[in-house]
């Protein structure tokens, strides 16, 4: 994920449920954050302080996306309908998928159907599995159905 998609989204995002004096207000905020995160990453190259870059730019749009509502929240001029909550929302789902589509699904499994001996190695664990459930099963049923000794 780089910045250049935050900054669409946020932007689009507060020209779609802000008016007036709260979008003036939030554009000036969002300049601060990006001033802030500029000064920050030059601060850290001389201090020798190193930091996962796709850790900062998905923390900063997380809290840019928070400072955004909460300018909806708390502001007095906000356009605000179901359909506007809905573009928004299909903004930030965009984001988000972009974000995560260069991790694989399962972690760091290979994709494909080259190398099968594992799965066939789970399916016979599962049966032995299985197998070993439904006789701790019938142990528990024959003692369950056992009386208790009387005294």
């Amino acid at each position: 994920m780089t910045l250049l998609p935050l900054a669409v989204v946020s932007i689009a995002a507060a020209l779609l449920l802000l008016r007036g004096r709260a979008l003036r207000q939030w554009a000036a905020c969002e300049l601060g954050a990006w001033l802030l995160l500029g000064a920050s990453i030059l601060l850290a190259r001389p201090l020798g302080i190193a930091v996962d870059t796709r850790l900062v730019i998905v923390a900063f749009g997380v809290l840019k996306l928070a400072m955004l509502f909460a300018f909806v929240a708390f502001a007095r001029d906000v356009r605000w309908s179901a359909n506007r909550a809905a573009l928004v929302a299909l903004l930030i789902y965009g984001l988000v998928i972009l974000a995560t589509i260069p991790f694989p699904i399962d972690g760091d499994e290979p994709f494909g159907f080259g190398n099968l001996a594992p799965c066939a190695n789970i399916v016979g664990e599962l049966k032995r599995l299985a197998a070993r459930s439904l006789e701790t099963e019938s142990v528990d049923v024959f003692l369950a159905t056992k009386a208790p000794p009387s005294v």
